[in-house]
């Protein structure tokens, strides 16, 4: 089994420059968790358009907006302030399942979470899909621009000194500061009420 998860968002990206970076690092399956997945701005990431082009490169693509989707529309999973709990959603149900799934597939694939943003720590495939894994002690890379990669732990470092600046130089990996950091993180990131009207006009 492999103990590498991936992560990756196509934003600004060349859709043969997207797939050069999977094959790089040789994932063999794509797990989109968009909610939609369709993009407006680049046709080119549309779920028929991408699988075809990944499956020619012999990576699998699949699509799990239920398990690992940011817009939900069960309100249980909202912070009262309005905005998908990452913390309240990891903890259900289908959240978990698809985590059972992903773990039992690492025996037959390398996965990589698909996004849009560029940026992951703009992005709930870290904030909160890719964060279940890093707990669980697999190790994340996140594939930037160009191929490049940055580790889930570096990645908490940036969310420290970017939401959590009043910390002191010997809490830098205290847990609280950075559950903290990731609480700031997932209200200004989430997915909010007010917006659901946006999904159903794509789903209808």
């Amino acid at each position: 089994m492999t103990s590498t998860i991936f992560t990756i968002g196509y934003a600004g990206c060349n859709v043969h420059e997207f797939v050069d970076a999977l094959s790089f690092h040789g994932v063999s399956a794509v797990i989109d968790v968009r909610s939609v997945p369709f993009s407006r701005y680049a046709p080119k990431y549309d779920a028929p358009v991408i699988s075809k082009r990944l499956e020619s490169r012999n990576i699998c693509y699949r699509h799990l907006p239920r398990e690992f989707g940011s817009r939900q529309q069960d309100r249980s999973f909202y912070h009262p302030k309005g905005y998908v709990d990452f913390e309240k959603f990891a903890k259900s149900g289908q959240f978990q399942e698809g985590v059972n799934k992903v773990l039992a597939g690492m025996n037959d694939y390398v996965f990589a979470f698909m996004c849009a943003e560029k940026d992951p720590i703009n992005c709930h495939r870290a904030i909160l899909v890719a964060r279940e894994f890093h707990k669980r002690k697999i190790d994340v890379l996140h594939i930037m621009p160009y191929g490049e990669g940055i580790t889930h732990q570096e990645l908490e470092c940036r969310l420290l000194e970017k939401y959590c600046p009043e910390m002191i130089d010997e809490e830098l990996f205290s847990s609280d500061w950075l559950s903290e950091a990731y609480r700031r993180c997932n209200a200004k990131i989430g997915w909010r009420l007010e917006n659901n009207a946006y999904i159903h006009d794509w789903l209808h």
